[in-house]
């Protein structure tokens, strides 16, 4: 025996490994914070990496995370130029219990910011919470001098001018959302808010999402509509409109204003039908004759859905809506369309029977044409077509590969009887609905995704397999995805 074999093996050289090859390495965790913090302990050299990944989003939750954040960078003060994204938020009572602890008090933004400015901070996101006026939202964006994309959701306004003045503290911005805001619509300033000069300015904007904007007033002025009309966003590169039970995004004239002050630089329209909630509405009607042509557009993205509290037809009628859509849009040089399905279930089961609902609606639009014979007559310079599958975080399609590869081939059968060619589809891809629709990256070993789900959430934790096998197994059974034969990487129109 030698005087080696009882010498314990020496640390794997992290320090070898070229550093791109160690970003890379890194960047598969960048949503997996249990092993972002292992790495970090792991040795010097993947704490440089890892830390750059745990503190490029900062969330303030909690009145004591600005002492907390203080601390730390009185610790470690190169921090600051890591943090890229803030989130301000004001979760319930046990979300706070359970990752803030029991004396954690509620988020105030009503009070002069610490000082904690964040100079490489490139996107916000205000949730649920906000200053008591614009004077004060001002003073928490000096902070970060350098914002150019912001996400406001679930905020109430009581006047369409407090609603600008909020928007002009943030500056010029590149991208803009706005998720269930409420407001009554009234254009009169309230005691607590006197008149301003409108400041506010949406002309640079190039990515600008609506999501159920709420006027409580229905006869008032549309709060969105007069934004537009103020500062109009004439370099918008992508729209984002969509109800999804929030209510409508806007009025249709705003709608109608957003696609005409756009035409020659609208490249990338996502909507979502469920504006059109009356077939036979004229205004709609109207505006689908009015349509400009969008000479630049070349991706549309389209929901499609089934509402199980609706009546049947009702939901014929809103699927059918997207053939209107289409039929109505004027766009030369469009090269793809995409379908997203909301599949806003938790069991696979449950999923693939809506699935069915939504498919057996919107398949049979056309009876005389295929969908894609259809959509290439429409748009002769198509070239890729494929589905989106919009799934809840905590859904069981997340955990395991075999769900998936059911569904699609599920969806495959559709098509085919449908008479497309498959093969002409591209891979079905699959979004996190609470993760901002993102496509999720599941691990090519395991097969999951890159979080984890409490068993207190998922009813069917016991029917998830302790490994893969069973799934890569069944996997095989099934075929790859959307057949047995592989699918193609461009999924271009042949």
């Amino acid at each position: 025996m030698s005087d080696t074999d009882d010498e314990e093996p020496k640390p794997f050289p992290w320090a070898r490994i070229p550093l791109e090859i160690a970003h890379e390495i890194v960047g598969h965790n960048t949503k997996d914070v249990a092993s972002l913090r292992a790495l970090a302990l792991a040795s010097k050299g993947t704490r440089f990496l890892a830390v750059e990944h745990l503190f490029s989003v900062v969330h303030f939750a909690c009145s004591e995370d600005f002492p907390r954040w203080l601390d730390m960078l009185s610790r470690t003060p190169t921090l600051v130029t890591l943090v890229k994204r803030v989130k301000f938020s004001q979760p319930d009572a046990s979300w706070l219990r359970r990752l803030r602890g029991p004396n954690a008090s509620k988020l105030d933004l009503t009070t002069v910011p610490p000082l904690i400015p964040l100079p490489n901070v490139s996107s916000l996101e205000w949730v649920c919470v906000r200053p008591s006026n614009f004077r004060m939202a001002a003073a928490w964006m000096h902070l970060f001098p350098n914002v150019r994309k912001v996400h406001v959701e679930n905020l109430f306004f009581n006047s369409i001018v407090s609603l600008a003045n909020f928007l002009a503290a943030f500056g010029n911005l590149k991208a803009l959302s706005l998720v269930n805001i409420q407001s009554d619509g009234d254009d009169e300033s309230s005691p607590q808010e006197p008149p301003q000069p409108s400041t506010f300015n949406l002309t640079e904007v190039e990515d600008l999402a609506i999501t159920g904007f709420v006027p409580l007033d229905l006869d008032a002025v549309d709060p969105i509509l007069y934004l537009l009309q103020q500062s109009p966003p004439t370099r918008l590169k992508s729209l984002d409109i969509g109800g999804f039970g929030y209510g409508d995004p806007c009025s249709v004239q705003a709608i109608e204003r957003l696609l005409s002050t756009s035409t020659s630089s609208l490249v990338n329209l996502i909507i979502e039908p469920t504006f059109m909630q009356e077939l036979l509405n004229p205004e709609i009607i109207r505006m689908a004759g009015r349509l400009p042509v969008l000479h630049a557009l070349q991706t549309l993205t389209v929901w499609l859905r089934h509402d199980s509290t609706r009546h049947h037809r009702s939901n014929h009628h809103s699927n059918h809506q997207v053939e209107q859509v289409l039929k109505a849009l004027q766009a030369p040089n469009l090269t793809t369309i995409i379908f997203r399905i909301r599949l806003h279930e938790d069991d696979s089961d449950e999923i693939s029977e809506l699935l069915d609902k939504v498919l057996n609606d919107f398949l049979s639009w056309d009876n005389s044409l295929s969908l894609k014979r259809a959509l290439t007559q429409k748009f002769p310079p198509i070239q890729r077509l494929g589905f989106h599958f919009d799934v809840p975080h905590s859904s069981e399609v997340h955990l395991r590969r075999s769900c998936r590869r059911k569904l699609e081939k599920q969806l495959r059968g559709h098509l085919e009887r449908a008479g497309d060619d498959v093969a002409d589809y591209l891979p079905v891809e699959w979004l996190d609905v609470d993760d901002g629709h993102s496509v999720v990256v599941y691990s090519k070993i395991t097969g999951k995704a890159p979080w984890s789900v409490p068993r207190a959430h998922r009813p069917w934790y016991r029917r998830e397999p302790d490994t893969e096998r069973s799934d890569w197994e069944s996997d095989q059974s099934l075929g790859l995805g959307f057949g047995s034969t592989p699918r193609p990487t461009s999924g271009r129109i042949r």
